[in-house]
């Protein structure tokens, strides 16, 4: 792959001919260049930051080909100024003692809190007990009935009376759209609704600003940046306001604001009618005879952990639906024969109903046994996973099973990414009650059951 050369062109640009260093510490240096052009250079000094940065912008494919070609795992070299250590894999025996059979020695971590920024010390940087606490806590708020009724109902609501109308209307006006941008604004009323109570009503034709969804984007693109990068590099950065910590910095206030405003907005409409609803997440938190001081004060007023929490309620309700749509409409849009066999599917439900407007929006007890949809949604999250990069963090050494030593302290970068494209992946190879099936249409392998 062209982008797994980047890093090395660097160094022939600076010594063409091998003649330009005659010292022995030079010669020993220029050694250190991978024999496979796929793996990043380790440079003196730098270690292998320039390779990442030089591929940054397809850092998860360089990533897939660089483990491709190091045997599924790969010590990552930073530079010599800084003590941190990463091991990337994407072995899944490791991955699976990893997040498994020594599950207590991986943790998140401290360091995890401070990449995160915002979302330190909620549930997706917490550890032991409160990561415990937490998770019990949102457990039983997601299962309650009233509260998935009225996801259901908001979703059913949103498409046929947002998307549908919204993309007739486009087509009738010849118009051009960016469907990742419609998905987006989707999914962002939608998770605004769920956990607020209020629509933000983002999907309208008039295609208002998506100033929070923005900010929701940079956080977590920044800390992907934060992850890799020496903890050195970007602190400086972030202590001269500059680049990519400046832009997080403004991101982090938008969405800090809109949180608050949204919890203050929500208590002060409870307070002026007397009446709370449970429809929301919101309420569960606040609408409480004895609020928990962590969320609320003594004057019932919203700290600064409930504003982070449900921070973290918005991307971890709106990134994954918004990741995942887009790429599974990316990849029917890219296979038709495999759309194609999905409204195959479709049609005898649809024949069955009643169309409104020639529009018919199907129920999930209708579609959950549909063998192609199934088959293409396993596959789309296969290929490009909600989370293609997961972090832990050794607490004591340890002998991963693939024979590699981690020491405590080490960071473990796990390429999930990375996974869906080894062979070595098991996958299977039926749904139930479908028999035994390996779908490929127009190049797309649909893989019914285990992808993802």
């Amino acid at each position: 792959m062209e982008c797994g050369l980047r890093a090395n062109v660097l160094w022939d640009a600076v010594d063409p001919g091998g003649d330009a260093f005659k010292k022995e510490g030079a010669e020993h240096w220029k050694d250190r260049r991978p024999s496979n052009p796929l793996l990043p250079t380790d440079w003196p000094i730098v270690g292998m930051l320039p390779s990442l940065i030089a591929n940054w912008n397809n850092i998860h494919e360089y990533a897939a080909a660089g483990l491709s070609a190091s045997g599924h795992n790969l010590e990552l070299r930073c530079p010599s100024a800084t003590s941190v250590r990463y091991f990337v894999t994407c072995c899944p025996s490791n991955v699976r003692h990893i997040f498994t059979s020594n599950f207590a020695n991986y943790v998140k971590g401290e360091k995890l809190a401070k990449v995160l920024g915002i979302l330190g010390g909620t549930i997706v940087t917490a550890d032991g007990e409160s990561w415990r606490r937490q998770r019990d806590t949102i457990h039983h708020v997601m299962t309650r009935p009233r509260l998935q009724a009225s996801i259901y109902g908001c979703c059913r609501s949103k498409l046929a009376g947002g998307l549908v109308p919204l993309l007739n209307h486009l087509a009738d006006a010849q118009a051009s759209f960016d469907m990742e941008d419609l998905l987006g604004r989707l999914v962002f009323d939608i998770t605004v609704i769920a956990v607020f109570g209020r629509d933000p009503c983002r999907l309208t034709a008039s295609m208002p600003p998506m100033h929070v969804a923005a900010a929701m984007d940079t956080v977590m693109e920044v800390a992907v940046c934060r992850d890799i990068l020496p903890v050195s590099f970007w602190k400086t950065m972030r202590w001269l306001n500059i680049g990519q910590e400046r832009k997080l910095a403004e991101a982090e206030a938008v969405l800090y604001g809109f949180v608050a405003e949204s919890i203050q907005r929500k208590m002060e409409v409870t307070t002026t009618t007397g009446r709370s609803t449970e429809d929301d997440i919101l309420s569960h938190y606040i609408h409480v005879p004895s609020p928990d001081p962590e969320f609320l004060n003594r004057g019932r007023e919203p700290t600064d952990f409930l504003i982070r929490t449900f921070i973290n309620f918005m991307v971890a309700m709106r990134d994954p639906m918004g990741s995942a749509l887009s790429w599974l409409v990316y990849n029917l849009a890219t296979h038709p024969h495999a759309m194609l066999a999905i409204r195959e599917e479709l049609a005898p439900i649809a024949a069955a109903r009643k169309s409104v407007g020639g529009v018919v929006v199907f129920e999930p007890n209708e579609t959950k046994d549909l063998v192609y949809q199934r088959a293409a949604m396993f596959e789309s999250l296969r290929l490009y996973p909600i989370a293609p990069l997961e972090r832990k963090e050794v607490v004591a050494d340890d002998v991963l099973p693939s024979g590699h030593k981690v020491r405590a302290g080490d960071t473990i970068l796990i390429s999930t990414y990375s996974m869906g494209r080894l062979e070595c992946v098991p996958r299977q190879e039926h749904l139930r009650g479908a028999g035994d099936i390996n779908h490929r249409h127009g190049g797309l392998e649909l893989r019914c059951g285990g992808a993802g």
